[in-house]
């Protein structure tokens, strides 16, 4: 897989989570509020939908659920580990090797688009131009999942898992303010003290459940 297109910093964040590899599903997997979220998507999908799981990581359990469920569901992600083991585990959904912030790339428009922990590890000012592009590529109406870890950090340095990544946080309040200047209708939102396995810290986690307004 072809990194060469991308910025120092994306190849910096995709080689650390190379080194992760299936240790993030280790540790962060099994978060039952992330699961539920999947769930709701499905149960809110007609059956023809496509999914875009941008930052798909290990494909586990965002793109096996919803794959599973018989949607058409593409994945994206920085990391070339993370997309072998994804095709691995989630073999009904395809994956790409893609930089986030060049997802008006993306060639086709979708139905939902989730994003599970994957925008924290841009700049902040990367994530709202990430999330005004992904607009432009989900249909009128559709679904757009949200999930991030509260804090007010700008693309700070972090030890994790072993190695280092950099990651950004907001306010529920900043954050919502941000989706809904992009013209998403916040459905509900909520709010978990989420505690890893192992030494990872706890963390207080975002999930925002938003659907795009007709223009």
């Amino acid at each position: 897989m072809d990194l060469t297109n991308f910025s120092q910093e994306t190849k910096q964040q995709a080689k650390a989570y190379d080194f992760i590899g299936e240790k993030y599903e280790e540790v962060f997997g099994n978060n039952a509020t992330q699961i539920a979220a999947v769930e709701w998507l499905i149960e809110h999908l007609s059956k023809e939908a496509s999914v875009l799981d941008v930052g798909c990581g290990t494909g586990v359990p965002t793109a096996k659920m919803l794959s599973e469920a018989g949607f058409k569901v593409q994945g994206i992600d920085v990391s070339p580990v993370m997309l072998k083991i994804a095709t691995r585990k989630a073999p009904l959904a395809k994956f790409q090797l893609m930089d986030m912030e060049r997802i008006d790339l993306f060639p086709e428009k979708v139905d939902a688009i989730v994003a599970f922990f994957s925008l924290l590890g841009l700049r902040k000012s990367a994530i709202i131009k990430t999330i005004n592009k992904i607009t432009k590529i989900l249909h009128d109406r559709g679904y757009f999942l949200l999930s991030m870890v509260e804090g007010d950090v700008d693309y700070v340095e972090q030890h994790f898992l072993d190695t280092t990544l950099r990651f950004s946080a907001y306010r529920k309040e900043e954050l919502a303010n941000i989706l809904e200047a992009a013209n998403f209708k916040i459905l509900q939102v909520k709010t978990l003290d989420f505690i890893p396995k192992g030494n990872a810290p706890p963390e207080k986690q975002l999930y925002f459940f938003c659907q795009l307004e007709e223009k």
